[in-house]
């Protein structure tokens, strides 16, 4: 399946692309019944071939379902639909500290400040729930400068939960 904006799959209608990467495609949708918007992430359809990187998929679900906190991307739904799976997400405006740092430089300490501090809540959080996010970059770190830079961490697709199999 080739998602594409105007596209509606189950009960979001598909926007635009957000970003791609090697395990598939994120996309902007608006939620027709709750008139929001909202992040799709679906694994790549070659990938849903293969058991393991299915696993993976469903186990980032998972981790991603046991989080919430004002600082962590929120997971509304996950499903599969012909064979393709696919995650229901909170949509975070703004731009990566990736983004961020690239376009402004060196980031003032009081502003770097207010991030990290936000930054380390979610993690004590999900640490407090015996997960571990194992990937934590400026490109996982989503920051709104027109919400006094309220932060909020994203993709625990490599995550671990403490005391599971290893499976990551």
């Amino acid at each position: 399946m080739q998602l594409k904006p105007g596209y509606t799959l189950h009960n979001y209608e598909i926007i635009s692309q957000l970003g791609e990467g090697g395990m598939g495609e994120v996309w902007l949708a608006r939620d027709i019944h709750l008139d929001r918007e909202v992040a799709i992430k679906c694994l790549n359809p070659q990938l849903t071939a293969d058991p393991q990187f299915a696993e993976r998929f469903r186990t980032e679900a998972r981790i991603q379902a046991k989080l919430t906190h004002t600082n962590i991307v929120g997971l509304y739904a996950f499903f599969e639909d012909g064979g393709n799976y696919f995650m229901v997400l909170e949509y975070a405006r703004g731009i990566t500290l990736r983004e961020l740092i690239n376009r402004t430089g060196p980031i003032p300490e009081r502003r770097s400040l207010r991030i990290f501090e936000q930054l380390a809540d979610a993690l004590a959080h999900a640490h407090a729930g015996g997960i571990i996010h194992r990937d934590v970059k400026p490109s996982n770190v989503m920051v709104d400068p027109e919400r006094n830079d309220a932060v909020k961490v994203m993709d625990f697709g490599i995550a671990r939960l403490l005391g599971e199999g290893h499976l990551t």
